[in-house]
């Protein structure tokens, strides 16, 4: 299971050129499920190189519900109230 959501500011005038991606990963091995919440942000102006733009974090949990909390938290504190336009897939 992949959740995908890509959030974006843009506004040339005053420099604010930023991305924020976040993505939950799910892998199941045997009995076990692993989770993971992948991040990917920095300034759109920087992804013509995808090996070099932005920071990329992983954080891992052991649970759906700690992902999703972890996201919830994420979403507070990276981008609310930010001008950040969600795009999810």
């Amino acid at each position: 299971m992949v959740t995908i959501l890509f959030s974006k500011c843009t506004d040339l005038e005053t420099n604010q050129n930023k991305y924020y991606a976040m993505e939950i990963h799910n892998a199941v091995e045997g009995s076990r499920s692993f989770w993971r919440v992948f991040t990917h942000y920095g300034r759109t102006d920087e992804l013509d190189d995808p090996d070099t733009s932005g920071k990329r974090e992983c954080r891992y949990v052991s649970s759906k519900e700690q992902a999703e909390v972890s996201r919830a938290i994420l979403y507070t504190t990276k981008i609310y109230n930010k001008q950040f336009r969600w795009f999810s897939k």
